[in-house]
């Protein structure tokens, strides 16, 4: 039904289209029994039965109908009895034995009252299956081989080609064969101004010696193409393809054909481009919020039977996610909603599945998007091995647009880990990390530390505030002789502070693995900003000599008493300046045996005056056995 379904074309030759009304009881409210999907809440399609004689069944007032050319209401079979409707222009005529009703609005600003009635005592029931208006597309874009054989066309050099000419008014290709069908590329139209974020629709005039599938990508290259399908015919036919919340501003996008499946020759007459309306009945936010939301994600809990769920690991099987009560979870002010997955899915091994991992979406109107049901980027809603995708990132304004999805009531998050899933971070935010950074499919981050086997300690620093897929990530909570207590951290890395990472195993038995960390705003800081004695960097440095100072190599912290470069978006560790909290979960970093450490059988062999300090700073007047501080240079009492 057209009200749930998005943008829908009424007419294959206006190509109108239409959005659909909510509709509103009237003040003696019939009875009202909504067709699903639509509810009581949200009323856009129902039956009703009057309880009164001479009684509205609806009523909406004060319509702004500037942009439409008319609305059109559907009824389910020929509407029985004495019905009447208020039309602009202030008369009522009835709509008795129509199985739709036009309303022509193109010259009124406002429809002061749009009120559907019964006429009389009958009180017959009518059931409403669509009401909507309805706006011609902006045509932006055209090119008629037909009144002009010499425009544009071109053939993909480097590319296997057949023959491509025109002839007999129209644009003809000749494709030679379908084994190779990824070859035959042809741009068929050039010069289009698109406008980011926008609803676009190519249409194609053609007819084809053989039938087949087509792929049309409206843009550049190393955009994705809408597949469509022909049949073999004398007969003009003209193929409609929607590209919905077109992603950029271009002065000079293409139309291109992929020629598909097709062994034989395709005529063009006639190739359109047109704008369409934002026509989605969810209204369309003003995002303003510069920061990353990550506080609704508490209460990650199970919800499929046989579901497992480990918070400290971050591990769980079979379904698990979140679910809202009332009114749901507002994302309106944010355009992306990301998932990282906390272990990295890549295809090393044998027998790899393509999905290790499927996310689904539901709002307060039970609209459920999962899987296959949505693309998003280069994929659909799950984590690929195929491909290595550790980061999902789910378009909410996409969602919108093209599914209808209320982004304003989110009821449910689902994620499904069949295979034993580890989950990274949950997160809205109005920037797009690069899970998609060369647009060949493949996950490469923001920022990638490459080849770790497994369980490798790193640092990191960056300027931005990230997400992190491959590694779990700790603070530096106490100190002591022997080394550094670090505690699991599990939030979005803040921007400019350092951590420590370890890295997780690589899916399907692969030696070493990569870490990713994925930008989550836009902000960035000018300089980094220590967190408890780890001390970061976001270029390369030397780090300070000195007994406090230590750098992190093979899992063991070294001192730093020679020169010792710090790369970029690294991090070393100021013992003196690491304050000790309660943490919980405490991993141990421990020192590498030190060079020139001086042994003593016991603290008596050290004159009276000595001062023992603790590897944090701290004054120690008992010492026991352990690494000390003493005169400036590191001891050990046994």
């Amino acid at each position: 039904m057209a009200y749930w379904g998005g943008v829908n074309s009424v007419s294959a030759e206006t190509r109108d289209f239409k959005t659909p009304i909510k509709l509103t009881g009237a003040t003696n409210s019939p009875t009202i029994v909504p067709i699903a999907p639509s509810t009581l809440e949200n009323l856009y399609a129902a039956t009703f039965t009057p309880t009164a004689d001479y009684s509205n069944i609806f009523k909406l007032e004060n319509l702004d109908v500037r942009e439409y050319n008319k609305i059109v209401i559907v009824f389910d079979g020929a509407v029985a009895g004495d019905w009447r409707i208020n039309l602009p222009d202030g008369t009522f005529p009835t709509i008795t034995g129509s199985t739709s009703y036009e309303v022509d609005v193109e010259d009124y600003a406002k429809y002061a009252d749009f009120t559907i009635f019964n006429w009389g005592s009958e009180r017959n029931p009518i059931t409403i299956k669509e009401v909507y208006f309805v706006k011609t597309n902006e045509l932006v874009h055209s090119k008629d081989y037909t009144s002009d054989p010499t425009k544009f066309y071109s053939e993909i050099e480097g590319h296997q080609t057949g023959s491509i000419a025109v002839n007999e008014g129209a644009l003809t290709i000749i494709n030679p064969s379908a084994t190779t069908q990824h070859y035959y590329q042809y741009i068929v139209d050039e010069g289009i101004t698109t406008t980011a974020d926008e609803d676009y629709l190519v249409t194609i005039k053609l007819k084809s010696t053989a039938p087949g599938n087509i792929t049309c990508v409206l843009g550049t290259w190393g955009d994705a193409g809408k597949e469509f399908s022909v049949e073999a015919g004398e007969e003009w036919v003209t193929k409609e393809i929607k590209f919905s919340s077109f992603s950029k501003n271009m002065n000079n996008a293409f139309v291109m054909l992929q020629s598909g499946s097709i062994e034989g020759t395709i005529k063009i007459e006639e190739v359109e481009v047109f704008r369409m309306p934002n026509l989605c009945s969810i209204s369309q936010p003003t995002r303003t919020a510069t920061d990353a939301k990550t506080d609704v994600f508490a209460g990650f809990k199970t919800i499929g039977d046989g579901a497992t769920w480990d918070a400290g690991t971050r591990a769980f099987t079979k379904v698990c996610g979140w679910q809202w009560e009332d009114d749901g979870i507002d994302l309106s002010q944010y355009r992306y909603l990301v998932i990282t997955a906390g272990k990295n899915w890549n295809t090393n091994g044998a027998g790899a599945a393509w999905d290790a991992g499927w996310v689904s979406i539901k709002d307060n109107n039970n609209l459920t998007v999962e899987k296959d049901g949505y693309g998003v980027d280069n994929m659909n809603m799950w984590f690929s091995r195929w491909n290595n995708h550790n980061c999902l990132c789910i378009d909410l304004e996409k969602l919108r647009r093209e599914q209808w999805f209320d982004i304003y009531h989110i009821k449910e998050l689902k994620i499904n880990g069949d295979i034993g899933f580890i989950l990274g971070n949950v997160y809205a935010s109005n920037q797009k990390p690069n899970n998609d950074k060369n647009g060949d499919g493949e996950d490469n981050g923001d920022h990638k530390v490459e080849g770790l086997p497994a369980d490798k300690f790193g640092t990191i620093c960056l300027p931005w505030q990230a997400a992190v897929a491959g590694a779990y990530v700790y603070q530096i909570v106490s100190a002591s002789a022997s080394g550094i207590g670090i505690s699991q951290y599990n939030g979005l890395l803040e921007a400019g502070k350092p951590y420590f990472f370890k890295s997780n195993e690589a899916l399907n038995g692969a030696a070493t693995s990569n870490v990713y960390f994925y930008k989550a705003t836009a902000a960035e800081e000018a300089s980094p900003i220590a967190n408890n004695g780890l001390i970061g960097t976001f270029s390369n440095i030397t780090a300070p000599t000195g007994d406090n100072y230590y750098v992190l190599s093979n899992n063991k912290l070294y001192n730093v008493d020679s020169s010792v470069t710090v790369g970029a978006n690294k991090a070393y560790v100021d013992i003196s300046a690491i304050t000790p909290s309660l943490a919980r979960g405490v991993v141990d970093l421990d020192f590498n045996e030190p060079t020139g450490i001086e042994t003593v059988a016991n603290s008596q062999e050290m004159n009276a005056n000595s001062k023992f300090f603790n590897l944090a700073g701290q004054r120690v007047a008992q010492p026991t056995k352990g690494l000390y501080i003493v005169n400036g240079k590191k001891v050990l009492v046994k």
